[in-house]
């Protein structure tokens, strides 16, 4: 690289790049929500300058899906198959 520019100033502006970039995404969107569980902020509390927080138990956003209630049946059998045909190692 020359004249100090970083590899992240460079633009991904060609269709070919562009598509790479979309399927990569695609790939790490599956990962992130069926297979890597976060914490889930539930409570704050400030005493004085001292804060404690507390978290839900760790759970996927798929897992947090489910369990909301808001799909239809169908969308739960959906969801469901399209995680039975995923392969996390074939993701990561």
């Amino acid at each position: 690289m020359t004249d100090g520019m970083q590899a992240w100033y460079f633009r991904y502006d060609t269709e070919e790049e562009v598509a790479l970039l979309n399927e990569l995404y695609a790939q790490g969107r599956l990962q992130i929500n069926y297979f890597l569980p976060s914490m889930k902020l539930v409570e704050k509390v400030r005493v004085g300058s001292r804060v404690t927080k507390k978290y839900d138990e760790a759970r996927t956003p798929y897992q947090r899906l489910l369990e909301s209630g808001i799909l239809t049946v169908e969308e739960v059998a959906k969801a469901e198959n399209k995680f039975l045909i995923l392969n996390p190692v074939a993701i990561q």
